[in-house]
Parts: C-alpha cells; structure tokens; sequence
C-alpha cells in the first residue's frame, strides 16, 4: 500500500513538470494570480489541451512550494471560468470547451518610427514638455475645490472658458463671452458639432478649401451638407468663386491653410466678411492654428 501511495505521487509530481508553471515569491503579484494566469494562458494559448489531468492541490502545490490553499484558490478560479472542470474519479482535468477558445493574436512590433517624420498633422511628441504638465496639473489638482471633481457644464469649466473669452479679446481681437464658448476635444469634434449645427438652422451647402484636408470634408459630409469646392491661392482661400454661388456657409483656414501652408490675406479676410454679412447671420471660421 506505502508502495502504491509513492508510485501515485511520482506520477502526479511527473504530471505537474510538464505544466511549465513557475511562481515568483519576489514578485509583487500574489502567487495565487501568478498561478491563475500562467495557466490560463497555458490553456488558452493551446499547451494544455481540452481533457489533459492536471496534478492533484497537494502534488502541484508540493512542486511549487506553496500552501495548499494557494493552489485550491487558483483551481477554483479557473474552474469558474470554464477552464477546468472536475471529474469524480478522475481530478482535475482542462475542459474540453476551452479547444474552442481561440488562441490570443500576439501584439505585433510596431515599425521603427522614421527618423525624420515629415507627415503633415503629426506633431514632434518627444519634445512634450513633461515637467511642465505635471507641475501644471499638480497646481491645479491642488487648487481645485471638491466640486471640480465631479461632472460640470457640458460646454467646459467655467473657469476655462473666462480665461479663454479673455485670451480671444486681448490676442485675437475677438469679443467674445464665455457663455458663447463651447470647449471640444479637438477640431474634429468642434467641426462636428458646429456641421450639425449649421444643418438645424437650415444650411445645406458649404464652400470648402480645394484642396483641404478629407477628413474635414468628410465631417460635413456625415452631417448632410453639400460640399463646393474653392480654389486657393497664394493669398488663401478665392472669395470671388463662390461669392456669386448659392452657398449657405464657409470652411475656411485662414492662419494656415492645409496642405499649402497659405495665410489669408487681409484682403481676402474682409471680402469673406462682406460675403457673410448682409443675408447670412453666420459665417464659420476654420482654425486658427494646427
């Protein structure tokens, strides 16, 4: 009988080798989760097959040098999640559903960025002044009240959209009140909602930058309106092609116009405002910047 028990506990022990499974005490994951996911990817990534026994609580946690409980808590983990199952008779064995699971894709290795990045839109983000964020964001994390933490006005802080009324009046040379100021995400979102915006108050074509950038184009688009290609020039965008023309707005990029890099002339800018003016209650402006 001592024998027998000896033979058994040599074949689990066996049993328990191929499992490949290792836990690292310095590590800083309780061994129970190292345990988990070692053979969960095991599993998972087709080492251990639907139907193979895996050793015995006592064997493998003897292999390990772990307690008991350590292997008892991961087993019954696994077997919550369907990946093991228990057969009387039989112990603990991989479930035959997990050969259907498919196995996890490997993250491909990104392309070794160009050492010179030329794309347009894409700015140099090595050069992201770090210090500078974080000193700023400790400031105000520090500063702000226990309200600011909480869900606030959909349009923007407050706070930020006075700053940003007083930044337009002092810089731009815009009046502008902070109730007016919507703050976005991006351009991209600013576009969008202003598109739409337009489209409620009955607007169905817009004259745009030809050429433009397509992402832009393609925002109108998506929010119903029809686009009327401009030509632009060496002093930006050609008023006089579509002054005439039956058009209910106006995308334009006057500080820097993309791909060709123009600047609107002043000029120009006063003839896009006489356009805007005598019928039309609004006249969108592009970016100011990139």
């Amino acid at each position: 009988m001592p024998a027998r028990s000896t033979q058994e506990t040599s074949e689990r022990t066996n049993s328990s080798d191929t499992l490949l499974v290792t836990v690292d005490r310095a590590h800083p994951m309780p061994l129970v989760t190292q345990l988990e996911s070692q053979l969960r990817e095991a599993i998972r990534g087709g080492r251990l097959h639907g139907g193979t026994v895996l050793p015995s609580t006592r064997d493998l946690a003897g292999q390990l040098r772990v307690s008991r409980g350590v292997v008892v808590s991961a087993y019954m983990q696994l077997k919550a999640e369907g990946y093991l199952v228990t057969h009387p008779g039989s112990g603990t064995v991989v479930s035959d559903a997990v050969a259907r699971i498919r196995p996890r894709r490997s993250v491909p290795t990104p392309p070794r960025p160009p050492r010179f990045d030329f794309r347009p839109g894409i700015p140099d983000v090595s050069r992201f002044p770090r210090n500078s964020w974080l000193r700023s964001v400790g400031t105000a994390v520090t500063d702000m009240p226990a309200g600011g933490f909480d869900y606030g006005d959909p349009r923007g802080v407050d706070v930020l959209r006075s700053t940003l009324a007083e930044y337009l009046g002092r810089v731009r040379g815009v009046v502008a009140d902070p109730e007016q100021i919507v703050v976005t995400s991006g351009y991209a979102q600013g576009q969008g909602l202003a598109c739409r915006a337009l489209v409620d108050c009955g607007v169905s074509t817009m004259a745009f930058e030809d050429p433009s950038h397509p992402d832009q184009r393609l925002t109108a688009t998506r929010a119903g309106i029809q686009l009327v290609p401009v030509d632009v020039d060496a002093s930006g965008l050609v008023v006089d092609h579509f002054r005439e023309s039956d058009v209910d707005a106006v995308t334009v990029t006057p500080a820097h116009q993309f791909p060709s890099g123009e600047v609107l002339s002043g000029a120009r800018r006063t003839e896009l405002l006489t356009w805007g003016q005598p019928v039309r209650p609004m006249a969108r402006r592009g970016r100011l910047r990139r």
